[in-house]
């Protein structure tokens, strides 16, 4: 019954209902063929379903507080955000004549055990897979537990990890890494209390970690250790890093107007980090030679600015904007997706020379400043998005560096219901100046140039492209994939600036694949099986891949 005579104003937050439906309905499960229903049944007895106390403790409203639409529509998008949870719907079904607004908070389970495998293989025999278990919400308790096993170019590892979301019902998350490569280790812990409302008062992070590891580090072709600077490939050799870090930020809303938000804060960052270029005479690079690395701790090398103990103070400033859309195959393959309609743009700035304790060998005075940017946007008929990201650091000539991406994208969906035609073109470009070889952008097999080799290209400028024409087809394989099929277009190259080499030498191809997004299960990573032909030589064949990072 509606109730006409209470103000707007004046209503209040009533019943509030949660519906849960299995990862399969009871008519999902008796319309499967005799094997799928197998399947179905055995997901839905194994999964255990999300209490409903993890639940409740997500919602921004409570019974008796006054009703605010906007909060319904910021908990939908949270609880999409959970990443284990499908088909969410927070809306007022009914108002009473005393004015409460009962609410359904309507949703589906998903299959939240996730099995990954992958594997890819270059064509000069490198090879690299890895195995996954994880839970995003064990035993229906919203927490995440995973363990890990693979090998890559440099040897084996394994890895385990642990989150935490409102640990004992406060709003701390709690989290823990664990990485075992061949030889070194990773281990990280964390503490924080995000923003969980956008009228959220504060939050705060706590993360410390140590590591030993082998990494790769790119050099210049026309480096001291290069022996042609017209040479396409990658130059690269793997050396020893042991890095020790703690990092503190805190963060304070304060007022905004006509829909935006402003955040400020304060933190630090202390890095310790050690390079063991010097441990012996000569390291293996990439294309079989060996070679004297210790140059690259010498006076003036970018290497110089890391070595050492960086201390890093600096302020916070947030902004975003408190519209949104919902869309569908923007940034994924069939879920709903959340789009914020406005810029959200973080910056860090703050000093981080020997004033503030740093021990790095570079003299001089040093200011350092970090920023991302996000933007989405309707654009004709389809959906603008671009993303940036960026740091620099200022002061003296000899500690000048900076670094900055730039990503822009336009998706259009075309057709109404489950099988529509998807355009996507999207184009990167990035550059740098006086960067570290472990900075490096690179291009290769499954970082957007799939006819490359792993790490085919690498530099301090990079620019890449994809024109991509799709249709979503009608079949849902084992009722869990949304499939699609596509033709595509690619180009890019990464290059140094005193390579005598540019965006001229730029690698194209062309290709046809499959595209798969999961609809039951958590996690919406887009999973893309390619054939593809490097157009400039059609000589070589084509290159399989299964990818399931990066944007195109």
């Amino acid at each position: 019954m509606a109730a006409e005579s209470v103000p707007p104003d004046d209503l209040v937050v009533g019943r509030i209902q949660i519906q849960s439906r299995d990862i399969f309905t009871r008519e999902e499960v008796h319309e499967a063929s005799a094997l799928l229903r197998a399947m179905r049944r055995t997901m839905n007895g194994l999964h255990v379903n999300t209490h409903r106390w993890v639940i409740r403790q997500e919602l921004l409203f409570s019974e008796g507080d006054p009703f605010r639409p906007e909060k319904l529509a910021e908990t939908e998008r949270n609880l999409r955000a959970l990443g284990y949870l499908n088909e969410i719907r927070v809306a007022a079904i009914d108002t009473t004549a005393d004015g409460r607004v009962n609410v359904l908070v309507s949703l589906r389970e998903s299959w939240s055990l996730n099995t990954a495998v992958t594997y890819s293989r270059a064509s000069g025999g490198n090879q690299r897979w890895s195995a996954s278990l994880s839970d995003r919400n064990v035993l229906g308790n919203g927490f995440t537990l995973g363990a890990g096993l693979g090998s890559n170019e440099i040897g084996s590892f394994t890895n385990l990890w642990f989150r935490k979301r409102r640990v004992l019902g406060s709003p701390f998350v709690v989290g823990a890494d664990f990485y075992q490569p061949t030889s070194g280790y990773y281990r990280g812990v964390a503490l924080s209390r995000p923003f969980y409302a956008q009228d959220d008062a504060w939050s705060m992070g706590l993360l410390a970690w140590d590591s030993l590891s082998d990494r790769r580090y790119f050099l210049s072709n026309a480096s001291p250790v290069g022996d042609d600077p017209t040479r396409e490939a990658s130059l690269y050799a793997e050396l020893p890093m042991t890095q020790t870090g703690f990092g503190a930020s805190a963060q304070f809303r304060l007022g905004g107007s006509g829909g935006r938000i402003w955040r400020v804060g304060a933190g630090a960052r202390i890095v310790h980090t050690i390079h063991h270029v010097g441990d012996q005479p000569a390291w293996l690079l990439s294309d079989a030679r060996w070679a004297d690395l210790s140059f690259l701790l010498e006076p003036g090398q970018p290497m110089t600015r890391t070595q050492g103990t960086m201390v890093y103070p600096f302020l916070l400033i947030e902004t975003l904007g408190s519209r949104w859309t919902k869309a569908r195959f923007v940034r994924n393959y069939g879920p709903v997706e959340d789009l914020p309609l406005a810029w959200q743009v973080n910056l860090k700035f703050g000093p981080n020379g020997k004033a503030m304790g740093s021990t790095v060998s570079v003299e001089g005075s040093s200011y350092r400043a970090e920023v991302d940017l996000t933007r989405y946007q309707p654009v004709g008929g389809g959906i603008f998005r671009l993303l940036g990201s960026g740091y620099a650091q200022m002061g003296s000539p000899e500690n000048r560096l900076y670094r900055y991406d730039l990503l822009a994208g336009w998706t259009q969906v075309r057709g109404g219901g489950d099988t529509p035609w998807l355009t996507r073109v999207h184009a990167e470009y990035g550059q740098g100046e006086s960067l570290t070889p472990s900075e490096a952008f690179l291009l290769g097999l499954d970082r957007g140039i799939r006819t490359l080799e792993f790490d085919g290209m690498a530099g301090d400028r990079l620019a890449r492209w994809n024109a991509e024409q799709g249709r979503v087809l009608p079949w849902t394989p084992l009722g869990l994939f949304k499939s699609g099929a596509a033709v595509f277009y690619s180009g890019g190259c990464a290059w140094w600036g005193d390579e005598d080499r540019n965006l001229g030498d730029a690698r194209h191809e062309v290709g046809l694949g499959l595209r798969f997004g999961p609809t039951r299960s958590s996690g919406a990573r887009t999973t893309r099986l390619d054939l593809t032909w490097n157009a400039d030589d059609f000589s070589g064949g084509p290159v399989f891949t299964t990818v399931t990072r990066g944007t195109f």
